[in-house]
């Protein structure tokens, strides 16, 4: 790592660390891009790096905050914000249900159902296409 104590006639060493902060803010724009980390989060850490690695110093907040707005907005994020997911009911809670369809009373099952309500009308719903299908 370079420090904030590289001459700036040392053109090649300050244009590296130029070079290595754009990857830096990539890399922190690729998790951000595919959920692993918070935009908060992720330019965060890449402004911390500038500053440890003296990028601020040497070329200036401004600088800094030009390769972190490149690498941020070149493309958006790859997955949904979590809040704008559709809630979907887990695979062991439908296999929990159809385990308790089979093997408990039907109080036991009105008990569980209200524990379970955001699964509730997914789970009637197959319950009804299961059980109230045509024989064949």
């Amino acid at each position: 790592m370079m420090n904030a104590a590289v001459k700036i006639a040392d053109a090649e060493p300050i244009a590296s660390l130029l070079e290595d902060f754009r990857e830096c803010a990539m890399d922190y724009a690729r998790f951000y891009r595919s959920g692993v980390l918070e935009k908060a989060v992720a330019v965060d850490c890449a402004q911390r790096h500038a500053e440890l690695w003296g990028a601020v110093d040497l070329y200036g907040q401004d600088a800094v905050q030009a390769e972190m707005a490149a690498a941020f907005t070149d493309a958006p994020p790859i997955l949904p914000e979590p809040e704008k997911l559709a809630y979907r009911t887990p695979p062991p809670t439908i296999a929990a249900f159809w385990h308790a369809v089979h093997n408990e009373s039907a109080e036991y099952l009105a008990k569980w159902l209200e524990r379970h309500p955001l699964d509730a009308p997914y789970l009637h719903t197959i319950w009804e296409k299961k059980c109230l299908a045509p024989a064949k």
